[in-house]
Formats: C-alpha cells, sequence, structure tokens
C-alpha cells in the first residue's frame, strides 16, 4: 500500500503517539515496585495487499555487560535487526537516567522513524513520588524533528539492502522460532539469559490503525 510522503508522517505520527502511551502505562506500574522497564522496539510492516500491518514489539535485553554502553552499539544492533526483515516503520521507547543540574533524574526518550525519511523524537522527564509517576512537561512540548541531530533508529533506514527471495520448501534454522529474539541473537544475549523472561516478543496486526491488543508469537 503507497502513501503520500504526508499521509506517511501523519500513520508515523499516530503509530509513535499510541507506542509512547503504552510505554508510559509500563513505566507507571513499574514504579510501583520500584522498577525499571527495559527499552522497547516495534517493528511495523505494511504487506502489499493487506489493508492492515503487522507490527512486533520487543523487549530489548540490556544485561550487565551492555548497560550504560553508547547508543551506537544499540544503534547497530537494531540496524542488524531490521535488515533480517525490512520494515516500513520502527519505533523505539526507552526509560532512562540522565544527568541534570538536581543530580541523576529519569526520563522518557522516545523515536519514530520510517522508510520514506520521517523523522520523530520525543524527550520527557518524570518523578515518583510515593510509587506514583509525575510526568513533567516533554522538552520542546511535543513530538519534534531532530533535524541534523542523530538518532539511534537512523542507522537502521541507511543502507537497507534487497528482500531475499524466499526458497521453496526452506526450512527454518535450528532454534528459530517464537520466543528466541533475534535481536538478542544480534546483541549477543545467551539462551540462558533469555530464559528468565528478560525478552519478550508479540506479533499483532493493526485493525483500522489502531492497535488492538494481541497475542504472542507463539499463539498465533
Amino acid at each position: 500500500m503507497a502513501f503520500s510522503k504526508i499521509a506517511r508522517l501523519e500513520r508515523t505520527l499516530g503509530a509513535a503517539t499510541r507506542f509512547l502511551e503504552e510505554m508510559r502505562a509500563e513505566i507507571e506500574r513499574a514504579a510501583v515496585g520500584g522498577e525499571t522497564v527495559p527499552p522497547r522496539l516495534r517493528c511495523v510492516h505494511e504487506r502489499p495487499g493487506h489493508a492492515t500491518p503487522e507490527y512486533r514489539t520487543l523487549a530489548i535485553p540490556v544485561p550487565d555487560g551492555l548497560a550504560g554502553a553508547s547508543p551506537e552499539v544499540l544503534s547497530a544492533a537494531i540496524a542488524r535487526f531490521a535488515a533480517q526483515k525490512v520494515p516500513s516503520v520502527l519505533l523505539l521507547a526507552m526509560d532512562l537516567t540522565l544527568d541534570s543540574e538536581d543530580g541523576p533524574a529519569p526520563v522518557l526518550v522516545s523515536e519514530a522513524r520510517d522508510a520514506v525519511g520521517s523523522r520523530l523524537f520525543w524527550m520527557q522527564p518524570y518523578r515518583v513520588e510515593g510509587g506514583r509517576v509525575v510526568w513533567d512537561e516533554p522538552v520542546e512540548g511535543e513530538w519534534r524533528d531532530p533535524g541534523e541531530e542523530e538518532m539511534i533508529l537512523d542507522a537502521a533506514f541507511r543502507a537497507l539492502p534487497p528482500r531475499p527471495a524466499k526458497r521453496a520448501g526452506r526450512r527454518p534454522r535450528k532454534g528459530a522460532r517464537a520466543g528466541l529474539d533475534p535481536l538478542a541473537d544480534v546483541l549477543g544475549i545467551p539462551p540462558t539469559t533469555r530464559s528468565l523472561g528478560i525478552t519478550s516478543a508479540e506479533v499483532r496486526r493493526d485493525p483500522g490503525g489502531v492497535e488492538a491488543p494481541g497475542r504472542t508469537a507463539g499463539q498465533e
């Protein structure tokens, strides 16, 4: 399904806003137990001949060895992951702790990028008071175009390879089943770590542009 650049931007903005609301809700739930939420990546694939897109949401595993690593490490890993199946849209949300005038402070950072070049960035500080999240105003008040600033998701769209032709009768490689996260493969996370529930994945179909609760890949 082809869209004009403006229509594509509107769809990307809508998907990014819904994704952001989901991440906010996750942060609010986690705050009750004093926990943090791992970064989330959503891949949206618009399939020719289908009116509704398919999307997959991944909780990115961040073991001790990668905690505090530079954004370039995550950017390169997402780019390699995206090359396996070229996305129409990528969405990323991260619950981070950044330095401020008053010391380290939590902040929700989100990015959105699509195949036609739309680029959106969001940053919103928040505070946890008595186990409840209090959201401050987002930096610059809304989603913005980051301009010349490099985003983590940019590398995934810089040089997308052509999709490989499927071979008849080709079997999935050993271990390539629902529950084994290919992004974890790219990041070098061992299977024993994944079995602890650090990763999660969902495959959903978006009915009419509204993301409805979906089933896990193993339930499809």
